[in-house]
């Protein structure tokens, strides 16, 4: 029994000086020169096939992200509100125009109101203005973003669509109010 172990204890250390040496080795050799990583830019020809398709005038993207900005500030405003759920202050406008869409535990005549100060909020801070002034451009193409297309991110994906139910509400509580 003490005969493996005694061969153990010296391959053991022999093993790990062969592989250090191995490593030294292997990284001052040359390199083979290898072709780049992607050689064909896809989402610099997505770029032109979209840009190539979009009509030609005012890009809008400056006033989305000012749009959208300002609506995270609105959000960030109503953080602290009464009803506010999650940390990034969501507010479930659906429930504007869709009331058994309530999953909260907050009276709906609350949710509302709630609902009614975050449109107010954005019809006194300019929100509504610079939208008004989007839906005037003529496209909406953003900046590049320098890396392959599959690893394009979407980062405004979510503002789009709150910016959307936004309008939305706003639209039902001028149809409710008859305004």
């Amino acid at each position: 029994m003490r005969r493996p172990l005694r061969l153990l204890a010296i391959f053991v250390p022999l093993l790990a000086i062969a592989v250090t040496i191995a490593v030294i080795v292997g990284e001052g050799a040359p390199q083979p020169d290898l072709p780049p990583a992607y050689p064909r830019d896809y989402h610099a020809e997505l770029r032109a096939l979209a840009e190539g398709h979009q009509p030609p005038g005012v890009n809008g993207w400056a006033i989305f992200e000012q749009a959208a900005a300002l609506h995270d500030e609105i959000r960030e405003r109503h953080r602290d509100d009464a009803f506010s759920l999650h940390s990034e202050g969501y507010v479930n406008y659906h429930l504007l125009w869709e009331p058994n869409a309530l999953t909260e535990p907050y009276p709906l005549d609350e949710q509302i109101a709630r609902i009614e100060r975050q449109i107010a909020d954005a019809r006194d801070s300019g929100l509504l203005d610079l939208l008004a002034r989007l839906a005037e451009t003529d496209n909406l193409i953003p900046p590049p973003q320098g890396v392959p297309l599959l690893e394009v991110t979407l980062p405004h994906l979510g503002q789009s669509r709150d910016l959307a139910r936004l309008n939305a509400a706003r639209m039902s509580h001028a149809a409710r109010v008859s305004d």
